[in-house]
């Protein structure tokens, strides 16, 4: 699945631009979100706003988080180890919980702290539109397979929005290498 960003500088716009791709038949409802400042238009105008996940880093942040508790638990572990030497009184039941421990719980905790930052930062697929929707603009987003891009675009011809690109759906916590981790950037 790709998704497809197109910026519209009306909800008006944007409500009939769903209308017609869903009479169409191009895009199910459930495919059409749009993410814009005005929320109070979103719902008068019967549009889907984005969610939690489109809006916001949370996916991402988690992905980060847990690698980096994975780190962690990889040095809380060894140091687990080179200290369980020393205790040989302590029964094996303690030691593994011990062991199991150091590494579950630095991922668990690594994870809920990355989500909470995540959630607290802009899409990094969407920040790139900040200005224009800073500005008044709403962004359309379309998710269809990859040869439907030809007849979405075909079909929003007559309409004034401006097709602002595509991306794939599926995510990677160290795709775009060019940019930083969300615990790098500055709030």
């Amino acid at each position: 699945m790709i998704r497809h960003y197109f910026l519209a500088d009306s909800l008006n716009t944007t409500e009939q631009v769903a209308e017609l791709l869903q009479q169409q038949q191009l895009v199910k409802d459930s495919d059409f979100h749009v993410l814009s400042r005005d929320n109070r238009g979103l719902k008068q105008h019967h549009l889907h706003p984005a969610n939690l996940l489109q809006r916001s880093d949370l996916v991402r942040g988690a992905q980060w988080g847990a690698a980096a508790g994975f780190v962690f638990s990889l040095a809380a572990f060894c140091c687990a180890v080179l200290i369980m030497a020393f205790w040989s009184e302590t029964s094996a039941m303690i030691k593994n919980t011990i062991f199991i421990a150091s590494v579950i719980v630095p991922v668990i905790l690594g994870t809920g702290v990355g989500a909470a930052i995540g959630v607290t930062r802009e899409h990094h697929k969407i920040s790139r539109f900040h200005q224009q929707l800073e500005n008044g603009s709403h962004l359309l987003m379309i998710n269809s397979e990859e040869d439907q891009l030809a007849i979405i675009e075909h079909a929003l011809a007559a309409f004034p929005v401006i097709n602002a690109g595509s991306d794939r759906l599926m995510m990677s916590p160290f795709s775009d290498a060019e940019e930083t981790s969300p615990f790098a950037r500055a709030a």
